[in-house]
């Protein structure tokens, strides 16, 4: 239920925290915009169509396409291109706009023109687990969040177009009733003229939320009180367009205005207070929005987040770009959010344009990264040269959470250094042995997936190569970056393998050796863990897993399911350590790893397949 919220003026936050206003996130100037990603949901379908009002919440991007009969939800990582789950609606109830509950395991959905209600669905976007909220028939075409289970949201039915309402949201069983915060009905009629495209609650100023009059030339932005329903007009803009067209987006981020138009780039004001509208801080022109997106489309949609430094924007039909600042590091590896990290992975990230070199941080603490500078030394981890770009933390504990940064130093540039985001990791409570999070296309630095589990033809680059192993087996797919990106256990990727039996050695397998010997027993560990998937047309095979110590002692395991190679589901294969040690392989010195199809001892003829592998670890099979 909606309760009256607390606004947090300047004055406060400048007591509070000790710094100004504008440090928090000062909107990025246009000359430093660029495409961190580009969300493509329209190769996942058979039809591109509008896209309309991405919105980015709790590390995922949710985009939607309108049209049928390819109607869609799509849900992304921040970051990345592979998408994670898909609604594919086609010609079924339309929606236009996604994003999660902020307390419950849940999305909801917004209707459309073709749809009267909110819904709710799972977060894999399973339409079997869609379900409507039938009571209120107002066309919802756009909404956010007041509180855990109260939203505003607009209506896109004829005659209660510049209506704003408040309703409250029961996820479970999902109900939508009308909150009478401001009176009986639940609705307030605002000043607009036309109709509200959005309503976005603000970020500073969280007692109010921004909209703006769409489909008109001079269109007037507002900010409404969330406590009362008043709204106060901040200001007018002269906006072009046709068709669907004008004002659309309004949003405050770390005190300032984002207002977005369809035809006419967006403007980026101060605001002195919740009200009262500053100065114009930034302006990005439709002109640079289209080099950006590489479309002329009109930008049916926009979002703005982790104060001010990305942005969502709707690139025409069927794409969504990721716009970020270009002069900062992006691209951590291991992903921000990340878990089940390895307790001895490199920390990685891609260099900002202007950068010279990197200044590293990296602690326990988020607020205590965060705030460091070079003289804080239990934080500060050194200057990196700009081709280095990764950094070595050690070998970390076990199921704990890490938190680094990256300031980009060029001193030849006044504006420099260039103060990174904060990045947060959690190690697993096992042994990672491979997650394959972090194979990239990076054949220099024998970052390609083959060029670690080498197969049976080894590679070319960087020359002068590796000779594979001579069996079957070929691991990686036809394209960069060569990992599966949508058959995937955990994370984003996992290894494909293709294994020929046909042709002689009669055996397939990959195989990952490492300098150091592995110690698979620590902290109690005894159990190696994979996860295997294959196809149903494959040709039957039995599977197995090799391990050598550093003596060069071998103990085979061999998969106890038969049909695991034509399983279309993820298999957990459990293997005791003690199948290998009783063989003579001494598991606290693993060198080799293989993982393969058919039988390495007494080879035979067989058939053709392809097969997945994902999340290798080492467990202790009693907690």
């Amino acid at each position: 239920m909606f309760r009256k919220p607390f606004l947090l003026t300047p004055f406060v936050l400048l007591l509070t925290f000790g710094i100004t206003l504008q440090a928090l996130g000062v909107p990025l100037p246009s000359g430093s915009l660029k495409v961190g990603t580009v969300i493509d949901v329209g190769k996942e379908l058979a039809t591109r169509s509008s896209m309309y009002n991405p919105r980015s919440f709790g590390g995922k991007n949710y985009v939607v396409q309108i049209n049928a009969p390819q109607r869609a939800v799509g849900c992304y990582p921040v970051g990345s291109t592979n998408c994670e789950a898909l609604a594919d609606i086609k010609d079924g109830a339309e929606v236009r706009m996604a994003g999660a509950f902020p307390a419950a395991g849940y999305v909801l959905l917004s209707g459309g023109a073709s749809n009267d209600y909110f819904s709710r669905i799972d977060p894999n976007l399973d339409l079997d687990t869609r379900v409507f909220a039938t009571n209120l028939p107002v066309t919802p075409s756009s909404y956010d969040w007041v509180d855990d289970d109260t939203i505003i949201h607009n209506s896109y039915k004829s005659g209660l177009r510049t209506n704003l309402y408040l309703t409250d949201i029961k996820p479970d069983p999902f109900q939508a009733t009308a909150n009478t915060t401001w009176n009986a009905n639940g609705y307030v009629t605002t000043g607009a003229t036309t109709r509200i495209r959005n309503v976005r609650v603000g970020d500073i100023y969280s007692g109010f939320a921004y909209y703006g009059d769409s489909g008109t030339k001079t269109a007037g932005f507002w900010a409404i009180n969330l406590a009362s329903g008043v709204s106060t007009r901040l200001g007018t803009l002269d906006v072009t367009g046709d068709g669907s067209w004008g004002l659309w987006t309004v949003k405050e981020v770390d005190g300032f205005l984002y207002v977005h138009t369809t035809h006419d780039g967006i403007y980026v004001f101060s605001l002195v207070d919740a009200t009262t509208l500053g100065t114009l801080e930034a302006f990005y022109t439709k002109a640079s929005l289209d080099a950006l997106a590489e479309d002329t489309n009109p930008n049916w949609g926009f979002d703005v987040v982790d104060d001010g430094a990305r942005m969502l924007l709707s690139a025409g039909v069927g794409r969504v770009i990721e716009i970020i600042d270009s002069r900062i590091a992006v691209a951590p590896n291991p992903r921000s959010g990340a878990v089940d990290v390895s307790q001895t992975s490199i920390l990685r990230w891609t260099a900002g344009e202007r950068a010279a070199s990197h200044d590293v941080y990296f602690g326990e603490d988020a607020n205590a990264v965060a705030d460091a500078n070079t003289a804080t030394t239990e934080i500060y981890r050194g200057r990196q040269t700009l081709d280095a770009a990764s950094f070595d933390p050690g070998t970390l504990e076990w199921n704990k959470t890490y938190y680094w940064r990256i300031d980009e130093v060029n001193d030849a540039n006044p504006e420099s250094p260039w103060k990174g985001g904060v990045w947060s990791f959690t190690t697993a409570n096992f042994i990672v042995v491979d997650d394959f999070e972090a194979y990239t296309d990076d054949w220099a630095n024998f970052q390609r997936i083959f060029q670690v589990w080498i197969d049976g033809g080894g590679y070319t680059l960087p020359e002068p190569g590796l000779a594979g192993n001579g069996s079957g087996a070929v691991v990686g797919t036809n394209d960069a970056p060569w990992v599966e990106l949508q058959v995937v256990h955990g994370g984003r990727q996992a290894m494909p393998m293709n294994y020929n039996n046909a042709d002689a050695p009669h055996y397939s397998e990959a195989q990952r050796t490492w300098t150091a010997p592995q110690d698979w027993t620590a902290d109690g560990a005894d159990s190696l863990v994979l996860y295997v998937q294959g196809v149903a047309t494959n040709s039957p095979t039995s599977l197995y897993v090799a391990l050598e110590d550093s003596a060069g002692h071998i103990g085979v395991a061999t998969c106890s399911d038969p049909a695991a190679a034509t399983s279309i589901k993820w298999i957990e294969w459990l293997i005791p350590l003690s199948e290998f040690s009783t063989q003579g392989v001494s598991v606290a010195g693993i060198t080799t790893m293989y993982i393969g199809a058919g039988d390495r001892d007494a080879p035979k003829a067989g058939g053709t397949g392809s097969l997945f592998i994902d999340d290798i670890r080492v467990i202790r099979s009693t907690p």
